[in-house]
């Protein structure tokens, strides 16, 4: 049985009419999450022309592994809708999905019996201070570094 993921940080960015230089912010949120030690993975990218414009979305997916027992996963989805390419840049309408979570347990080491889920979660409990200062505060200060490099990207063409 495996843990799901524990979220830990999730909020979006709405973009209305924003001038987007989409090359520059993903080059830019893949290199931040490459200094930081995390593995970056592009999940899905699918595009679309629609009435009023063209249709973009763009999943990225990146996780850091702590210990064996736990790891750091942060998902940004970018949905744009009505973009017009000007130049370099898009022009349109946008929504930024970002989620930073922690998953415990994930290679299932304590999930094989009754028994070993009994130690597991007796264990999380006894040791509640060791998760936030090993797992839940690194991924907060790590999301939010990679949310705030987005947020600050995405207001530079707004």
């Amino acid at each position: 049985m495996h843990n799901p993921p524990f979220d830990i940080i999730k909020r979006n960015i709405n973009i209305t009419e924003g001038k987007i230089e989409l090359e520059k912010i993903f080059k830019g949120i893949k290199n931040k999450a490459e200094d930081l030690g995390y593995l970056f993975f592009e999940k899905e990218q699918s595009s679309g022309s629609k009435k009023y414009g063209e249709e973009r979305i763009f999943k990225f997916y990146m996780e850091r592994e702590i210990d064996p027992f736990g790891k750091i996963e942060i998902k940004i989805e970018f949905n744009f809708d009505r973009l017009e390419k000007v130049k370099n840049k898009f022009i349109g309408d946008g929504v930024v999905d970002f989620t930073t979570s922690i998953r415990y347990d994930y290679k299932n080491k304590w999930g094989k019996s009754k028994f070993d889920m009994f130690l597991y979660n007796l264990y999380r409990k006894v040791m509640k201070w060791k998760f936030e200062t090993m797992y839940i505060i690194p991924g907060i200060i790590e999301g939010n570094q990679i949310y705030g490099y987005i947020k600050d990207e995405l207001e530079e063409y707004s």
